[in-house]
């Protein structure tokens, strides 16, 4: 989230942190204090949480997710989280949730985006396997010329996000 505006939250950087399931505590602290750090140099606030299981038995987020949530609003008072699940033919449902009354709740009308096309290019690079170029932590903690900010794929995602926006106007035109 960028410091420099006050009055709604703007998510500027999405960093992923574990390919898997993470069930050691030490890891994650590592990889959160990271994080913290970049964003402390970069003028950013850690503004919530996101997950993504493959296997989906629930339409809201894990206790794991719920109890960073909960130690990320302890920073940041409007800490969110958003769970997001995939279905057939890339199409995703990504679902925020806020802290309200001491519960996670979901919240549809929380979530903004500045670019209208933003479920359209999630979903191509979704089809052209592009997770697969992805760094996330665990990667860069096997190996440490990983870049786990993944700046080199924000040229690709813009592009694609343009070929999609084109392809949108196109179609308004005719």
């Amino acid at each position: 989230m960028d410091c420099d505006i006050e009055k709604e939250t703007y998510i500027s950087e999405c960093i992923p942190l574990f390919h898997q399931g993470i069930s050691l505590k030490p890891m994650f602290q590592v990889a959160m204090r990271t994080v913290e750090d970049y964003c402390e140099r970069n003028n950013l606030a850690i503004a919530g949480y996101y997950e993504s299981p493959e296997i989906v038995k629930s339409a809201t987020p894990s206790q794991y997710a719920e109890k960073v949530g909960d130690k990320l609003r302890e920073q940041f008072k409007d800490a969110f989280l958003l769970h997001n699940i995939w279905q057939e033919d890339s199409k995703f449902a990504l679902r925020p949730f806020v802290k309200e009354s001491g519960k996670w709740v979901y919240s549809s009308n929380k979530l903004s985006f500045e670019n209208e096309n933003v479920f359209k290019t999630v979903a191509q690079l979704h089809k052209a396997d592009f997770c697969l170029e992805l760094q996330d932590f665990d990667c860069y903690l096997d190996n440490f010329t990983n870049d786990w900010t993944n700046r080199s794929l924000q040229e690709v995602i813009m592009l694609v996000d343009a070929q999609t926006e084109h392809q949108d106007a196109s179609i308004k035109a005719k």
